[in-house]
């Protein structure tokens, strides 16, 4: 997922899911509205955070 945002070109499926590079942002948009918030965010099963 992370090369389709990065070229913000195309897009792929995700469990018989279109997923494109606006979904993407708008989630990551979402996400730092939630962590201003003070909300804590779940990271996904085998995902360490390294951002």
């Amino acid at each position: 997922m992370k090369f389709v945002h990065d070229s913000a070109k195309g897009a792929i499926g995700l469990d018989g899911e279109m997923i494109d590079a606006p979904m993407i942002k708008q989630a990551e948009n979402i996400i730092q509205i939630a962590e201003a918030a003070g909300l804590e965010i779940p990271q996904p099963e085998g995902k360490q955070n390294s951002e």
